[in-house]
């Protein structure tokens, strides 16, 4: 089934459709953007619950949400917790907005207190329809979260940075729950019941390939080059006169043996253990030689030309770090693409910004603008989380053919979390994991050195071991950005009765490998009733599909 958005706030549409899209794209549905619809459609409407559409404007199941008073632009009230009878429970719920919802129904979400947050309805009035009544606004805190509205007017920092500390979400203690991926559930959740109460049955999406888990990022800043003499000199003295000579002649035994007069030593350390694991990862390169707090390192010198070579030709992801003065400067950032460019050979896809300094919404404007396809700076540098309440990608608001891709949390905050076991870090990205998001890491390629502390290296290690061991999609980012605009490409095109049939026609605008689909509503009767530029086979309760661009595929079952 299709998904159409309705509302009786035409100045809240354009919002409340950008961020529905992004809610229910997550979660593997279809949104529709025309405004044609029937009775295979599901309508969203977003107003008063007492003055749903018309049967002639929304003739399928419905969806109905209390829309609150305040402005998207407005902090959201306190949460609460909600809970579905089979005991899901959601961390975030929100007041009634007001309108209450109609007599009747059953309660199939409740409130911390008991009191009722969705109630289902079937055939409920003349025509049928069966209609779901959500008492919630739980449009504000998803708006008011993915537009960052918060950061227009928020605290800054010593680098006029957003402080976290101005954050709706920490000031509730929430930073670390993906709130807007559990809005999204509750939306699938909800969906899902309206489809199986009308006899209904449609297909979503996997996020990741294979129908994974969830997907992980391990990413790194390379920030600056080992100054290889002093390190050397360093050792030398600690091996002949130090007071912990045993350790110091194994770290300059060790250094001599991988390449003691290398500027990229701790580079490369990662990449070896890295390859032994097989984890592909995602590295961002400054092109500045220096900044106002010191030396960085030149890119297009050989030993930074051996190490990006290598890098791209082992699958790894490789994109700018931009400079702090990028986050406002579209010149600069086309200066700095074009000079990484032309190391690797071909301008780098994905940016992530030197120290996380980023200017929101103005420099994702100038990344496109300079032509890159997503960012990856969407976190804080010392508290881990979720910036944006979602830990999926997600277009910025009238950008949608740009990705700001979350990160989740940065090494010195980890480290201090005590991730020195990959055990540690399951439990960590827990939050995630529920979600079926994505967890992104930065590590630092210094912070590996176990010169500043053995908690570094045993971390740095348990991380690729948690990372390899998951069962997770673990992938660098240009792949991420390329299979997360793949797979939203893959669309549900036609919906119908033909000879009996109930029809569901795809079709893949770019190829696509291991996609999964998950039937929702449905039962055993759903059949491949043919495919075009598709191969789809059936894997357990899904279907998995590798398609060509511009392949189709239906499925069908007999007319209820």
């Amino acid at each position: 089934m299709h998904v159409a958005f309705t509302t009786d706030d035409e100045g809240a549409r354009p919002v409340f459709a950008w961020v529905l899209r992004h809610l229910l794209t997550c979660r593997g549905w279809f949104p529709e953007t025309s405004k044609a619809v029937s009775e295979r459609t599901v309508t969203i409407h977003y107003g008063d619950a007492q003055s749903p559409p018309e049967a002639g404007e929304a003739p399928g199941p419905l969806l109905l949400i209390d829309r609150g008073s305040a402005p998207f632009s407005a902090p959201p009230p306190p949460p609460g917790k909600a809970r579905a009878p089979e005991g899901r429970e959601l961390l975030v719920s929100y007041p009634d907005a007001g309108a209450g919802r109609p007599a009747g129904g059953r309660t199939i979400w409740t409130r911390e207190d008991g009191s009722g947050l969705a109630t289902l309805e079937s055939a409920s009035d003349s025509t049928g329809r069966s209609i779901v009544t959500l008492s919630a606004d739980v449009v504000h805190p998803a708006a008011f979260l993915v537009t960052r509205n918060e950061e227009r007017n928020g605290p800054r920092d010593s680098l006029d940075r957003f402080d976290p500390a101005g954050s709706w979400l920490a000031k509730h203690g929430l930073l670390e729950t993906p709130v807007v991926d559990e809005i999204g559930w509750l939306f699938h959740d909800l969906l899902r019941r309206l489809l199986e109460s009308s006899g209904s049955w449609s297909a979503c999406r996997s996020p990741w390939p294979a129908g994974r888990s969830h997907a992980i990022a391990i990413t790194h800043d390379q920030d600056q080059s080992i100054r290889w003499e002093r390190r050397l000199a360093r050792h030398t003295l600690g091996a002949l006169r130090g007071p912990d000579r045993r350790r110091q002649v194994a770290l300059l035994l060790r250094d001599l043996r991988e390449g003691a007069v290398s500027p990229v030593l701790m580079t490369d350390r990662l990449l070896r253990w890295e390859r032994e694991r097989n984890v592909e990862a995602t590295y961002f390169f400054l092109t500045v030689p220096r900044d106002r707090f010191g030396r960085r390192y030149d890119v297009s010198s050989a030993p930074f030309r051996r190490l990006l070579g290598a890098m791209r030709s082992e699958g790894h992801s490789v994109g700018l770090h931009g400079s702090l003065r990028t986050c406002g400067d579209g010149d600069l950032f086309e200066r700095e693409r074009a000079r990484i460019g032309d190391v690797l050979g071909s301008p780098p896809a994905g940016v992530r910004q030197h120290y996380l300094r980023i200017q929101l919404p103005e420099t994702w404007a100038l990344q496109q603008k300079a032509g890159f396809r997503y960012d990856a700076s969407l976190g804080f540098p010392d508290q881990p989380g979720f910036r944006a309440g979602t830990s999926y990608p997600f277009p910025p608001e009238n950008m949608p053919s740009f990705l700001a891709i979350p990160l989740t949390g940065m090494d010195r905050a980890l480290l201090a979390r005590g991730l020195t076991t990959p055990e540690a870090w399951h439990e960590w990205a827990a939050p995630a994991r529920r979600a079926e998001g994505l967890v992104d890491v930065l590590w630092h390629p210094y912070f590996v050195d176990s010169d500043l502390g053995p908690d570094r290296e045993r971390a740095t290690i348990a991380m690729l071991d948690w990372a390899s061991s998951s069962g997770a999609w673990v992938a660098g980012l240009d792949r991420i950005d390329e299979w997360w605009r793949a797979r939203n490409a893959f669309r549900m095109i036609e919906t119908g009765v033909a000879a009996g049939e109930e029809r569901i026609v795809f079709r893949a605008d770019a190829p696509i490998r291991e996609l999964a689909l998950t039937l929702e509503g449905a039962d055993s009767d759903i059949r491949i009733a043919g495919t075009d530029g598709i191969e789809a086979r059936w894997s357990g309760a899904r279907i998995t599909v590798d398609a060509e661009a511009g392949g189709t595929m239906t499925l069908s079952r007999k007319k209820r």
